[in-house]
């Protein structure tokens, strides 16, 4: 029996593993199973996992067919020690301090909490010079919420949705069957927003535990490379889940507002990041046979309700002016709305729309 069950996906992940499963290994508190699944890796992380699998019989692989972090995060969920107390999770290309688990063990188990998160040391590995994106990465891994916390309305939101800063009780995920989605990005915030919606108390320890390797060719860095190409919407799959997770637990009265501002970012994030016009009107039609089913959104999400009511070219318009304004034309521009029957006029932030005269 373990205490502590650490999941981790591997890809493509040679240069970094030996580190990454060398701090698992001595880690002060023993009592870990650690969860590697090799996710169709094409260089020697394989044979890097087996050596240490037959080093130290804590090491469990399981190589699978390519198919993404998500799926691979749940691969290991469902193969975890049937008598295991708490889940961790760890990138392979990350490493955890020695006293990590300890720490986080301790604090879990002394404080009778739900949930509890550590801070994290952003290390550049590789430096792309993009400043706005590593102050964004740095920002997003620190602790917000130090001590003993009740998860309310407001720091629900403090509480980032990264997972390898966290410890989790395991049956809460299995009591209310927690998965992830089947996508090659937010499969991480998915599950996180899950817990959070069933948790009420959280402990913040005031220690940097976790070691997070900034690097410019990561997943995420990596992911919308070619999404105009791969036509590849991560988010919809994500929001699916959080739907179907809101129904089940409907007796549970969920944050309703919390559940939709999360769906709200997932689509946001992944239009923000598409180039071509048709990939941006085809994902936001795709986002409309979801959200015409669901009857919960807030009023004052106005563009998940146009997206619902299939106003797609004017949320288009909507999204486009909020995402790629800059400074000068927030105060006076004039640009064509997608369907091209009005014009735009931007001035001082307030936006009309004007119907073009027919020819």
């Amino acid at each position: 029996m373990s205490q502590i069950s650490i999941i981790i996906p591997v890809y493509n992940s040679e240069k970094y593993l030996e580190k990454c499963l060398e701090s698992m290994l001595n880690q002060t508190f023993k009592d870990i199973e650690v969860i590697c699944i090799n996710d169709g890796s094409t260089d020697n992380s394989l044979k890097i996992l087996e050596e240490y699998k037959n080093k130290d019989s804590r090491i469990k692989v399981i190589n699978n067919k390519n198919q993404g972090p998500g799926l691979s995060r749940q691969c290991g969920l469902n193969n975890v020690d049937p008598n295991s107390k708490y889940l961790m999770f760890c990138d392979s290309d990350d490493w955890y301090e020695p006293d990590m688990c300890e720490n986080m063990y301790n604090a879990i188990e002394q404080q009778n909490v739900d949930i509890v998160m550590c801070d994290t040391n952003v290390h550049i590995i590789e430096d792309d010079y993009n400043n706005a994106r590593l102050n964004g990465c740095i920002s997003n891994r620190k602790i917000k919420l130090i001590g003993y916390q009740h998860i309310d309305e407001t720091n629900i939101y403090k509480i980032s949705s990264l997972l390898f800063n966290k410890i989790l009780k395991l049956d809460i995920i299995k009591n209310y069957n927690i998965q992830f989605p089947d996508a090659k990005m937010h499969d991480d915030s998915t599950f996180i927003f899950q817990y959070l919606l069933l948790t009420k108390t959280y402990y913040g320890v005031d220690k940097e535990l976790y070691n997070y390797a900034y690097r410019k060719n990561s997943l995420v860095y990596n992911a919308f490379n070619n999404i105009d190409k791969e036509l590849y919407y991560p988010c919809l799959n994500c929001i699916k889940l959080l739907d179907k997770f809101s129904r089940n637990f409907a007796s549970l009265n969920l944050d309703k507002n919390y559940i939709t501002t999360r769906m709200n970012n997932f689509f946001n994030y992944d239009y923000s990041h598409l180039i071509k016009k048709k990939h941006k009107i085809k994902l936001l039609k795709k986002l409309h046979y979801i959200l015409k089913s669901i009857d919960y959104l807030p009023k004052h999400k106005e563009i998940l309700l146009l997206i619902k009511k299939g106003q797609i070219y004017q949320a288009a318009s909507c999204l486009d002016k909020k995402i790629y304004l800059s400074p000068i034309q927030k105060i006076f521009s004039i640009k064509n709305s997608y369907d091209k029957k009005h014009k735009i006029i931007t001035i001082l932030g307030i936006s009309v729309n004007i119907k073009r005269r027919e020819n």
